[in-house]
């Protein structure tokens, strides 16, 4: 079984089929960072960030911590309580 994308145009049929399952998914995922200022006033990121329909999961640079909230808002809200941190999306709505 070949596991490759095709790299051929979808079909009106296909990309009908694609509509219909965006739509049926709700709102794509979207990427963000919790960024804040180090010693320096350089930026550096606090946190990794993916907001999906059912909630924020961020994950620490090193991957030695994991967090869920309820949206990347929320996210900022608890950990900017702890540092003040800056919410950077990486993907358009």
């Amino acid at each position: 079984m070949n596991a490759e994308p095709s790299t051929e145009p979808l079909e009106p049929s296909d990309a009908e089929l694609l509509a219909h399952l965006i739509d049926a998914a709700g709102a794509p995922p979207r990427r963000f960072v919790l960024a804040h200022r180090d010693d320096e006033d350089a930026p550096t990121v606090f946190r990794w960030g993916i907001e999906l329909p059912d909630g924020a999961y961020l994950v620490s640079p090193d991957g030695s911590s994991t967090a869920q909230c309820a949206s990347a808002w929320s996210a900022l809200d608890l950990f900017d309580r702890v540092r003040v941190l800056d919410l950077i999306w990486l993907d358009p709505r």
